[in-house]
């Protein structure tokens, strides 16, 4: 009997083509909200509040060591204007028509996504404003925010995103149609 070498790369490739491709479909639930039975409400594809303020973000590109699930969720807390300790990152369904591109390799991630992921998280910090404005009768321009909080300086009032997060102004604005 001959004995004959196989290397890595063939042992995985013969393996794909005897197991015919099996793919397996699971559901994984959406993370902590899901997890402890909370409703999160979510301002966009990306951005979901808590009721206790906490924030998960969504990472939509896969982590192969360039730091997409650290640095890309980043950018939106930092536009958001949340805490980096009160930010949970979960993976997103594998949806192009939602997501965009959510490839991973060549080093290009960063410089593909930095931009839409601000502009991600300042497009719910707007929607959070807005809906501010909207509940305390100010303009948006009077309002800022830190930390998860929106401030009125004028009168001293202050909330966090939580408050304003599930009402009909920033619901009605979700996720984009499909």
């Amino acid at each position: 009997m001959a004995r004959t070498s196989l290397s890595r790369r063939g042992f995985i490739a013969a393996s794909l083509l005897a197991g015919g491709g099996v793919a397996f479909e699971f559901a994984l639930p959406l993370g902590r909200a899901s997890a402890q039975g909370l409703d999160a409400a979510p301002i966009t594809a990306f951005v979901r509040i808590l009721p206790d303020n906490r924030v998960v973000i969504g990472g939509k590109n896969a982590e192969i060591g360039q730091g997409a699930k650290t640095m890309l969720p980043m950018l939106i807390a930092e536009e958001l204007d949340v805490a980096w300790d009160s930010v949970t990152v979960e993976q997103t369904d594998a949806d192009a028509g939602i997501y965009g591109a959510q490839s991973a390799g060549g080093s290009r991630t960063t410089g593909r996504e930095w931009l839409p992921m601000r502009q991600a998280g300042g497009a719910a910090r707007a929607m959070v404003l807005a809906a501010a404005a909207q509940e305390w009768g100010v303009p948006v321009a009077s309002l800022s925010s830190s930390e998860g909080r929106v401030l009125h300086e004028a009168s001293g009032r202050s909330a966090p995103y939580a408050t304003f997060a599930a009402g009909p102004r920033v619901r009605q604005r979700l996720i984009p149609r499909q």
